[in-house]
């Protein structure tokens, strides 16, 4: 098991404007998904079917459904926004294309972004919400980390994991660049994973699971959520010596 503090700020007045289920304490999402040229053929697809599998997983669960938000970025040549912060229920799935390059770096830049302006929206609403995630899920060897970019992107990862203000996953299949995301990632302790194959359907479970756990957490409590390779065989933790 693995133990993570949710915080979250006071509680606010319950607002309806411009958040559905202003009521429901908020759980943030944001999936970078690598859409580089590496990815055609069957690896998008699995992909693609695994952003099914979390929706249809979300909406069945009553309480998931009202408080999970997800936000979808690709990274594939350029770095797009897909869907903002979106509930599962209001999210018409993307048909994603393979192509280009892998400008892994913007694409956390691009995440980090993201998640602080939610985090004003919802307060400015009173909105409740739980530290938001960002689940970065790549193939190959980021493009766009030269010069001093990769130290920036540390820092600032570094700094929002120290001040609270978000969580990092990062996947790699077994071709991903291992030394630069166990490097990047904030945690001492390591959420860096190898996934096998193109297995994605397995991370995708495993994120719907979480957010039914953390959705049913208490404000201020701490949730135990069950490590990603605790989950499934197809899923290992990656060592920080990599």
């Amino acid at each position: 098991m693995v133990d993570y503090d949710d915080l979250m700020p006071p509680k606010g007045q319950e607002d309806e404007k411009g958040v559905k289920y202003a009521w429901a304490d908020k759980c943030p999402v944001v999936l970078l998904l690598d859409t580089s040229g590496s990815m055609r053929g069957e690896p998008i697809k699995e992909l693609e079917e695994g952003l099914k599998l979390l929706i249809d997983e979300i909406l069945r669960d009553e309480e998931a459904k009202q408080r999970v938000e997800i936000a979808i970025v690709t990274f594939g040549g350029t770095v797009n926004i897909v869907r903002n912060f979106t509930l599962a229920e209001d999210i018409k799935l993307p048909s994603l294309k393979a192509g280009g390059s892998t400008p892994m770096g913007e694409a956390l830049i691009k995440a980090i972004e993201l998640v602080s302006n939610r985090k004003k929206e919802l307060r400015e609403n009173g909105v409740n919400y739980f530290r938001p995630w960002i689940v970065l899920i790549t193939d190959g060897y980021p493009t766009d980390m030269d010069g001093g970019k990769f130290d920036r992107i540390k820092q600032k990862l570094e700094e929002g994991e120290k001040n609270k203000h978000f969580i990092v996953w990062f996947f790699g299949t077994e071709g991903a660049d291992f030394s630069t995301l166990t490097r990047l990632n904030p945690n001492i302790q390591g959420r860096v994973y190898k996934l096998k194959e193109h297995k994605f359907r397995d991370i995708f479970k495993w994120i719907s699971n979480s957010m039914k756990v953390v959705s049913r957490s208490a404000p201020g409590q701490k949730t135990n959520l069950s490590a990603p390779s605790a989950t499934s065989s197809n899923i290992e933790v990656v060592s920080l010596e990599v």
